[in-house]
């Protein structure tokens, strides 16, 4: 085993950030939409923080953070040659 260290690929680190954001996001959008489906569970008070902000702002942020995790993962694929080449 050699003792080179092997060039990871950046893009990778931003695909996993991206993806698990991207996941709680969603996560929490659907809790946001299943209240709403069902007003008495939401309890009488106003929404406040996370939820607040999704109901507002949700549909916009997912379709961010889903073109920054498509756009990361185009980037991964397309200079992963580059990155096996280099380590090479």
């Amino acid at each position: 085993m050699s003792g080179e260290k092997k060039a990871t690929n950046p893009f990778y680190a931003i695909v996993v950030v991206a993806g698990i954001i991207f996941t709680l996001t969603v996560c929490a959008y659907g809790i946001l939409m299943v209240r709403a489906m069902n007003p008495a569970a939401a309890g009488a008070g106003e929404e406040s923080g996370l939820l607040a902000f999704l109901d507002k702002y949700g549909f916009r942020v997912l379709l961010i953070e889903l073109a920054i995790l498509g756009a990361s993962s185009f980037a991964a694929m397309a200079t992963d040659d580059y990155w096996s080449k280099k380590s090479k």
